[in-house]
């Protein structure tokens, strides 16, 4: 039999799929990248699924910092510009706290301040951001 993608969700609801748009970005950029009138599109959005990020877990600590701490920090304050938005979805590593055995929903403390790694991997080179790898 021939199977079709969505095809009860366009049976229910026929425009449903004319909600989605393409947008183009990089996540190791700022505001991820995404130009003025693309961010106009999403404006009204209501769900954001964040999911971007890297689980090579020998990327170059500063590509790693951009890439996953910048880039989602980039994606709340688009989120926060969203004056429609009703849940902001992050799914991220497991390895986030690598001292504990299991993870919880919770937020947890660290002993590093993520605002200055991200200056730190905006402003400095590789061979310095890895003198604070063991940081």
């Amino acid at each position: 039999p021939h199977f079709q993608l969505y095809r009860q969700l366009k049976e229910t609801d026929p425009f449903a799929l004319d909600k989605l748009h393409i947008i183009e970005g990089d996540v190791m950029k700022p505001n991820l990248g995404i130009i003025q009138s693309d961010l106009e599109k999403i404006k009204n959005t209501t769900i954001i699924f964040h999911c971007a990020a890297s689980v090579r877990f020998n990327d170059q600590l500063k590509d790693a910092i951009l890439m996953n701490t910048r880039g989602t920090y980039e994606m709340c304050k688009i989120a926060e510009e969203m004056k429609n938005l009703k849940a902001f979805v992050h799914v991220s590593t497991t390895f986030v706290v690598p001292k504990l055995y299991a993870a919880e929903e919770k937020f947890y403390s660290t002993d590093v301040d993520w605002r200055k790694f991200i200056k730190y991997a905006e402003i400095f080179d590789h061979e310095m951001m890895n003198c604070l790898e063991r940081k």
